[in-house]
């Protein structure tokens, strides 16, 4: 009877042990699966504020008027932008930053609208060859609030995105990576279909159908 009895406290033991385990795993796992929902939601967050057109620059010389500062960035998206076109930028709002320091001057942030998203992704994709731009004796940083590998991504869905621009459609990217746009696109209208395409070949299917596969030669949405 002892040695039973022994045997079962055994058990006891052991069985009280596993479940010592298995509560510890559990709360490691709800740990895990909170440090996962908030960078879930960090990156949801991230990629909504991609969606907005704006393109934000920091660094202008705060001595820079407000009436000559978009004389002042032109320059700067000619050069990113190449033989592209910017379309109309428009001047948003302006910021001036006091100095924290002697040796730190004051500077300003100003933020611009891109009429077109492929011109905020264009401008952005060349701004990430550089640490920062020099203009005018300022040195001047895009906010990148688009992670280069979904602006890589994007770049597969280019075909689609053709033939939306050539339509003259309107798009924008939804989380996780998703290509959004209404249709038909009828600004006077209230009711429009959201189309989803998350991925390349679901796109051009849904082209086909909407009826706006249409290839033209020479012209490319970007």
């Amino acid at each position: 009877m002892k040695g039973v009895k022994s045997h079962i406290d055994l058990i006891e033991a052991t069985v009280a042990q596993q479940g010592q385990v298995q509560d510890a795993q559990g709360e490691r796992v709800s740990a895990l699966e909170t440090q996962q929902r908030l960078l879930s939601d960090g990156l949801a967050e991230y990629e909504n504020r991609s969606c907005h057109n704006s393109i934000r620059i920091t660094g202008v010389s705060a001595t820079t008027p407000n009436a000559e500062l978009e004389a002042y960035v032109q320059p700067l998206f000619s050069h990113l932008l190449q033989d592209s076109d910017a379309g109309d930028l428009t001047h948003e709002r302006t910021h001036r930053v006091s100095s924290l320091s002697a040796v730190e001057p004051a500077y300003t942030r100003c933020s611009y609208q891109s009429p077109l998203y492929p011109v905020k992704e264009n401008i952005l994709k060349a701004a990430w060859k550089f640490d920062f731009i020099i203009l005018r004796c300022d040195t001047l940083t895009l906010f990148q609030n688009i992670l280069l590998q979904t602006l890589v991504k994007h770049q597969d869905f280019d075909r689609v995105l053709s033939y939306l621009c050539i339509s003259k459609i309107l798009y924008y990217w939804g989380f996780p990576l998703c290509l959004l746009f209404t249709f038909p696109h009828m600004p006077d209208k209230v009711r429009a279909v959201l189309h989803m395409v998350p991925s390349v070949e679901s796109g051009v299917a849904q082209m086909a159908v909407l009826s706006l596969q249409r290839e033209i030669d020479g012209i490319r949405y970007r």
